[in-house]
């Protein structure tokens, strides 16, 4: 199940995206805009890990092998030069 660090992590990181998104009506100048689409990319980024790790535990156990098969097909052989 989901666990509740990863559950107040997920929601802090949407409210933060959310309320600085929002704020980003206000500026009236190009620097506040800069500032603000910064603390909207500190929400998303933080963001991005935990909903691939809340994706993962909510994705059927049958479905896991193509997402393991994905991952090992994009690495690189060694062996071909």
């Amino acid at each position: 199940m989901l666990s509740k660090g990863r559950q107040y992590a997920f929601n802090l990181t949407v409210l933060i995206s959310a309320i600085f998104g929002m704020c980003l009506a206000g500026p009236d100048n190009y620097n506040g805009v800069l500032v603000i689409t910064a603390f909207i990319g500190f929400g998303i980024g933080g963001n991005i890990p935990i909903d691939t790790t809340i994706c993962l535990e909510f994705l059927p156990q049958v479905r896991l092998s193509l997402v393991h098969d994905a991952a090992n097909e994009n690495q690189t052989d060694p062996n071909i030069s």
